[in-house]
């Protein structure tokens, strides 16, 4: 107690990890079921309860084990994916596409019905933070954001509908 604290504490960010083989298995077997007229979400995993996300959570990280073998066509929305990932769905005619979620934001879209019984609005999309800006916008990241400036994304009028309000 009598040390004082030195230094900076920088919050991590942790992911919940999901392989290229694991989800092509559930996929196959029908416990995912795929969307037709948009991108499989965080939601649609949620809901098909292949992940519980906690409070610590982030998102979801698309890792690339079981690459040599994936060859179903998804078009996906994750948070963060690794490069051997982003290859291999974009080879068997998959798009893949990583977007930035807050604490709040990933609350209202997995659990809207808590939002709405408080009688709040739902949460508008945020921005990432400057020093993660650069992985949504960098286009080799498949960064939801990229090909826009920051001045662009900043506008109100970029600013998408808040999360859930199709839910009303």
């Amino acid at each position: 107690q009598k040390v004082p604290k030195r230094g900076f504490w920088r919050p991590r960010r942790h992911f919940k990890e999901l392989s290229l083989h694991r989800l092509q298995d559930l996929v196959r077997s029908g416990r995912l079921p795929v969307p037709k007229d948009r991108p499989l979400t965080v939601k649609d995993l949620f809901e098909a309860r292949v992940l519980t996300l906690r409070q610590k959570h982030a998102g979801v990280c698309l890792l690339g084990r079981g690459a040599d073998d994936f060859d179903t066509p998804l078009h996906i929305e994750v948070q963060r994916a690794s490069k051997l990932a982003i290859e291999a769905i974009e080879r068997a005619g998959g798009k893949i596409a990583t977007v930035y979620y807050s604490r709040l934001t990933l609350r209202g879209l997995l659990k809207p019905h808590k939002i709405l019984k408080k009688g709040q609005m739902p949460p508008r999309p945020a921005l990432p933070p400057p020093v993660i800006m650069r992985h949504y916008t960098n286009p080799e990241k498949r960064g939801r954001l990229s090909g826009r400036e920051g001045g662009e994304v900043v506008g109100p009028r970029a600013q998408p509908a808040p999360v859930g309000s199709d839910m009303r």
